[in-house]
């Protein structure tokens, strides 16, 4: 029986992805000690801002509103996690056709 392999091109994305939130949620904490709290929303806000927007647009804003940071990335972080990870899958499965052909 053949075991899956995992992509490293899912893995990289999703691990540059983790990072980029590991930062940002960093970079907050470190600007609400500060007493920026405009800048701590700023640096939350930042790995999910696309997402959200996203979402936004397909109507799902009002849902949105009243989420807290952690559920926020729990509902969106994760799941662009994984999509993440898919994409770098599906990348390096063309790049194996493309190269056998």
């Amino acid at each position: 029986m053949m075991r899956p392999r995992l992509s490293r091109i899912g893995l990289a994305f999703g691990l540059a992805y983790l990072a980029l939130v590991g930062l940002c949620v960093w970079a907050s904490v470190h600007a609400d000690a500060a007493g920026d709290q405009k800048g701590a929303f700023v640096f939350l806000q930042l790995p999910l801002a696309p997402q959200l927007a996203a979402l936004d647009g397909l109507g799902l804003g009002p849902v949105l509103a009243g989420m807290s940071w952690p559920a926020g990335y729990l509902f969106v972080g994760v799941p662009t996690l994984g999509l993440l990870y898919l994409l770098g899958w599906l990348l390096g499965r063309a790049a194996k056709a493309v190269r056998r052909a």
